[in-house]
């Protein structure tokens, strides 16, 4: 049985050294972080597994779910 999560695409709490916080203002992250359009499924191991990755990182884990993404 997979339990399905709200993955968060940009993290709530993103880590210093991705591009994160490079390629996105505090502005622009605050604004569409709890937005409906940057969550998607995932199961709570992937998304533990994804965490507050880069986003080439997360794709990775993106691609390898068998729930359906938005």
């Amino acid at each position: 049985v997979w339990r399905a999560t709200l993955e968060h695409i940009i993290p709530v709490s993103p880590a210093a050294n991705t591009n994160w916080m490079t390629d996105f203002s505090a502005e622009f992250r605050a604004k569409y972080t709890q937005r409906i359009g940057n969550m998607t499924l995932l199961t709570s191991k992937m998304n533990s597994a994804a965490s507050n990755s880069d986003f080439a990182k997360k794709k990775v884990h993106y691609a390898k779910t068998l729930l359906g993404l938005t």
